[in-house]
């Protein structure tokens, strides 16, 4: 693991712990600063995938597929436990049929 340390400037009126000193060193470590790279580079890369033409699912890093359609993001949606609009859903899915407890059992062979 390459680690790249750098020397940080600081003005003789600001003290290590000063408010201004401290936003100065955030934003060096972040590349926000003009001429300085980042210490930390997070290059991020989000799984998608496609429907190929046999039917499976076709995993890439692009956006979209061969034939130009947007592609799907591979990762689940985020779960939260309080979930604020649980009533609204089943209420919407009781109104369509949707339920689970509204069809008939699976029959299993």
């Amino acid at each position: 693991m390459d680690v790249c340390m750098r020397a940080i400037r600081i003005p003789h009126s600001q003290s290590i712990g000063s408010p201004g000193c401290i936003i100065r060193i955030i934003r060096i470590l972040n590349g926000a600063v003009v001429g300085a790279a980042p210490l930390f580079q997070t290059n991020k890369m989000h799984l998608m995938y496609y429907t190929g033409a046999d039917g499976k699912r076709c995993y890439t890093l692009k956006k979209e597929d061969p034939t130009g359609k947007p592609s799907h993001s591979a990762h689940p949606a985020r779960f939260s436990p309080d979930d604020k609009f649980s009533k609204e859903r089943i209420t919407t899915k009781k109104r369509f049929n949707l339920l689970p407890t509204q069809h008939p059992d699976p029959l299993y062979q």
